[in-house]
C-alpha cells in the first residue's frame, strides 16, 4: 500500500525547505560581550527566506526571517573576560611605583651626602684637635 499523500508531503518539503545549521562553539559580539553557541542547531527555513542572527539585551540568541519575524530563539552562553586595565590606569600605577622609587632613590642619595658631610666635617675637626 502506497501512501501518495505521504510522499508529496515529504516532496514538498525536500523541495521548498532548506535545513539551516549553526554549529556548536560559534562566537557573536554584542556591545564588547562575546556570545557562544552552546550547541549545534538546526531549524527549517522556506527556499525564498532569508535569515539574520542576533544577540538580544537579555543574552537570548533569536533568527528572525526578513520581515524580522522570529523563526528560533535559542540560548546562548555569554564568554567572560577578563577586563582589560585602560592605558591611563595602567600609567597611573607605573607612576605611582616609579613615584615611590624615585623618592626612595632622592632620599637615599640625600641621606649618603648628609653622612658624607658629617664624616668629612668630623675628619676635619679631628685634625683641628689634635696637636703634631
Amino acid at each position: 500500500m502506497i501512501y501518495n499523500d505521504t510522499v508529496e508531503l515529504l516532496d514538498y518539503a525536500f523541495n521548498n525547505f532548506n535545513l539551516v545549521t549553526i554549529p556548536k562553539g560559534k562566537e557573536y559580539s554584542l556591545n564588547g560581550k562575546k556570545f557562544v553557541t552552546n550547541e549545534m542547531y538546526s531549524f527549517p527555513i522556506t527556499n525564498n527566506e532569508e535569515i539574520t542572527e542576533e544577540i538580544t539585551q537579555e543574552g537570548l540568541f533569536e533568527i528572525k526571517n526578513q520581515f524580522q519575524e522570529n523563526i528560533v530563539t535559542l540560548p546562548i552562553n555569554e564568554i567572560k573576560t577578563p577586563k582589560i586595565k585602560e592605558e591611563k590606569q595602567i600609567m597611573e600605577e607605573k607612576n605611582g611605583v616609579f613615584g615611590s622609587l624615585n623618592a626612595f632613590i632622592i632620599i637615599a642619595i640625600l641621606a649618603t651626602l648628609s653622612s658624607l658631610i658629617f664624616i668629612k666635617i668630623k675628619k676635619k675637626r679631628l685634625r683641628l684637635r689634635k696637636p703634631w
